[in-house]
């Protein structure tokens, strides 16, 4: 294999946070917002990435920028041995958003043997709030006394770290970040209408609940059970329904699922906004990866391509 450009590492997320029982058969590794396949790399404003090499020895190879000034290089040192057989470090800086910019591996002769595109887009976060449903029937996600403290699983400091953990996933791809809304604190939602036996993400509509926070830009529901092939979790506009029974360790790979659902501005969750690859976040059914693959990124808020 001749030379080429990759990521200085890869983000082991089931390593890293230890939970391994839940996660399924598939490696749960991403390469910080940058697809081997596709030659691309999404960093943004401000946001930097560590690139590397691989497939042949570095001598006399350099890496260049050219097209579009979105862009720049901090820092390159060819001579770095990274992990898993990288060689050669350098660290690339977001400076404004836009694409049109190429990364060029050169070697001594100034012939380029590899090239990536860049695209920077700016970073955005989103105030987050977590629910528990309680329909006319006392149906509850969550079993609660009023005014005493939630379950454990459901307590601020746990939903506060699921919240971490999602960020682990999708904010190091694609520079979107989840941010707690009232310091983690789920909140009652409540309704007289009866909601079922299994609540219906498609005609879910938090808006008609009074006790909404208005705050927050993005909802997420804890309900009994839900309606349809969706069971872990569903996404509707800026509002997911996630079911209250997943665990602990599943917990933040459907929430980091169904948050990329809301960035896609897809609207309500259907197989046609799921990705082709098992090895892939967005892929329609679990067990499943968490890398954000080109096609994805250009989707998510921020780098959306303009409508023909």
């Amino acid at each position: 294999m001749a030379v080429q450009i990759t990521s200085f590492q890869d983000f082991d997320y089931a390593a890293i946070n230890a939970r391994t029982s839940d996660m399924g058969r598939v490696a749960l590794l991403h390469r910080w917002g940058f697809d081997p396949v596709a030659k691309f790399q999404r960093i943004g404003v401000a946001g930097r990435r560590l690139l590397s090499t691989q497939g042949g020895p570095p001598t006399g190879l350099t890496f260049k920028l050219t097209g579009a000034s979105t862009c720049r290089i901090v820092s390159q040192d060819m001579s770095v041995k990274g992990p898993a057989g990288r060689t050669g470090l350098m660290v690339l800086e977001g400076v404004s958003p836009g694409t049109g910019a190429t990364l060029e591996l050169r070697n001594a002769t100034g012939k380029a043997v590899d090239s990536i595109a860049v695209a920077v887009a700016p970073f955005n976060s989103f105030k987050v709030r977590y629910y528990n449903l309680i329909d006319g029937k006392g149906r509850k996600a969550v079993s609660t006394i009023d005014f005493a403290p939630p379950p454990p699983n459901f307590s601020p400091a746990t939903l506060t770290d699921l919240t971490d953990r999602v960020n682990s996933i999708v904010s190091t791809q694609c520079d979107c970040m989840l941010v707690p809304n009232g310091g983690g604190t789920m909140i009652d939602l409540s309704t007289p209408d009866d909601m079922g036996d299994r609540v219906n993400g498609d005609r879910f509509n938090i808006f008609r609940f009074g006790n909404m926070d208005t705050d927050a830009q993005y909802h997420v529901v804890f309900v009994w059970v839900i309606e349809g092939a969706h069971s872990n979790g569903i996404t509707k506009t800026n509002t997911t329904l996630l079911e209250a029974s997943l665990s602990l360790g599943k917990r933040p790979l459907t929430l980091a699922h169904e948050f990329v659902h809301f960035l896609s501005g897809s609207g309500v969750v259907t197989v046609g906004d799921h990705d082709d690859n098992e090895t892939d976040l967005l892929f329609k059914s679990a067990p499943h990866g968490i890398n954000l693959r080109k096609a994805r990124l250009e989707k998510i808020v921020g780098l959306r391509k303009p409508a023909p």
